[in-house]
């Protein structure tokens, strides 16, 4: 965010930790917040399917 505004602007990312996936060049989905390995594996997970 501090060193890219203009990105983290364009992709609406105001806070940290936010995750994208991305899936023929444009954002399918994104997780904004911590969270533990395995709900960041299940989310993973269900976006490669």
């Amino acid at each position: 965010i501090d060193e890219n505004p203009e990105l983290a602007a364009q992709f609406g990312v105001r806070s940290i930790p936010t995750l994208m996936i991305f899936k023929g060049g444009e954002m399918a989905d994104m997780k904004v917040g911590a969270a533990p390995k395995t709900a960041l594996s299940h989310w993973i997970n269900g976006n490669l399917a």
